[in-house]
């Protein structure tokens, strides 16, 4: 879907207590279908990440042509 993301945080338990408080303010939890597709898309290899990393690069130069003309 159009605007899901997902990631992890890492660190200092306090620090990591305190982001895991004020995130299970803002929703209830991920949605399964969502973790199932994140676990898939990790077992990906090095060079599925270095296209997607290309792709990203490209539309940043793009976007970058854009905004100083």
């Amino acid at each position: 879907m159009a605007g899901w993301r997902i990631g992890w945080v890492a660190g200092n338990k306090n620090y990591v207590d305190a982001v895991l408080r004020v995130k299970s303010n803002m929703d209830s939890g991920m949605f399964l279908g969502l973790q199932q597709a994140a676990v898939e898309s990790l077992k990906n290899g090095a060079d599925w990440f270095n296209q997607l990393n290309d792709i990203y690069k490209m539309r940043k130069v793009a976007a970058s042509r854009i905004l100083e003309s």
